[in-house]
């Protein structure tokens, strides 16, 4: 007796599903295969929390961005962030609980979270966001928030780099370039070849903002 020989192909394959298809002689039968990706990791990082990670900020914050990123149970990830910001509030966690409750909708509950997040960043911290935010085209807030960079540290080399973006933003080039000469004085050696080229510029009295 001869067996027939049987088959199978995989179609339309997505992250979290696939359509198989099995054939022998004339005959083929498909059906779809699925697993809720979503709710597995979620419980990995649950049995996660439950170990070293949930003993540190960090590790909820990173689970609680992990919802917001897959926009997948917000509430979990709220719950999650104030978890974190109990273990120890820092920029980093009210900065994303801010980004969850936006999320969620509730946005004046949001501005108070990044209001605190903002209050709780050190110089570099808040350079940082103030640069993102000049990125993503959100230009104006950027700018209202490098002045405050100096605030935290004026002694800091990030603070004077700053001003720089403000003075430059003004076509101040003179007093734009002796912020970015103070900065590049005390900025790690790592970070001197990224400035240079920007007080170049500032010399040229090109805007280092375009």
């Amino acid at each position: 007796m001869t067996r027939k020989k049987t088959r199978c192909a995989c179609d339309d394959v997505k992250p979290e599903s696939a359509v198989v298809t099995l054939c022998w002689e004339k005959r083929a039968v498909p059906f779809q295969i699925g697993v809720d990706v979503k709710a597995v990791v979620l419980r990995s990082i649950k049995n996660g929390l439950r170990s070293v990670g949930g003993f540190t900020w960090a590790g909820y914050d990173e689970a609680a961005q992990w919802c917001l990123d897959s926009n997948y149970e917000l509430e979990q990830a709220l719950k999650w962030e104030d978890t974190s910001i109990q273990n120890e509030p820092r920029f980093e966690n009210w900065e994303t609980k801010s980004r969850i409750l936006k999320a969620m909708g509730k946005n004046e509950d949001a501005d108070k979270a990044l209001e605190t997040a903002i209050d709780k960043a050190n110089a570099v911290q808040l350079y940082v966001y103030a640069r993102g935010l000049q990125r993503q085209g959100n230009a104006k807030r950027a700018f209202e928030l490098y002045p405050q960079v100096s605030k935290k540290d004026p002694n800091h080399w990030i603070s004077h780099l700053a001003l720089a973006r403000v003075d430059s933003n003004k076509g101040d080039f003179p007093t734009a370039t002796k912020e970015l000469t103070q900065a590049i004085s005390g900025a790690p050696d790592q970070t001197k070849p990224f400035l240079e080229p920007l007080l170049k510029r500032l010399e040229a009295k090109d805007d280092i903002n375009k």
